[in-house]
């Protein structure tokens, strides 16, 4: 159990907490544990909007909230996210799985990156201004739930 919620905590974020090496076994038995990482994840989001509001701006606290998911979680679901938007331009399948493993970011990829985050920049300043500093917790872990949800679905 244990080693299964330290490789959910690698896998998740750039924590050195267990083994990168990728096996559908270890996955599969770290998924039940990826929202426990959530919560972990947004108890930090938590802390830093506790520790900083009626002390700092509330934009400050959204970007600090903002850059604290990117540092920890190692951007990457940016990154996929960017090749998933890049893709969309390619003509059929083997074009648009070429075009993923590309390292290089095209304008769809920059252009999907910069709408995820002003989108999340807006929800996080939203929860703060309103007070709601109990949603930024929750919904780091609730998305978390969907991940085991598609592991097992998604062929």
């Amino acid at each position: 159990m244990i080693s299964s919620i330290r490789y959910a905590f690698s896998f998740l974020t750039i924590l050195p907490l267990g083994g990168k090496e990728t096996s559908s076994e270890k996955l599969g038995g770290a998924s039940a544990w990826f929202p426990l990482v959530g919560y972990f994840l947004g108890g930090i989001y938590l802390g830093i909007a506790q520790i900083f509001s009626g002390k700092v701006a509330e934009p400050l606290i959204s970007f600090l909230i903002l850059f604290m998911m990117i540092v920890i979680t190692g951007a990457l679901h940016l990154d996929g996210l960017a090749d998933f938007a890049d893709s969309l331009g390619g003509k059929n399948r083997e074009d648009r799985l070429r075009i993923m493993k590309d390292p290089h970011k095209g304008s769809l990829g920059v252009i999907a990156i910069i709408l995820v985050l002003l989108g999340k920049i807006l929800v996080i300043y939203f929860l703060i201004a309103q007070k709601q500093f109990l949603g930024i917790f929750l919904a780091s872990g609730l998305a978390r739930f969907n991940l085991p949800l598609l592991l097992f679905t998604i062929p």
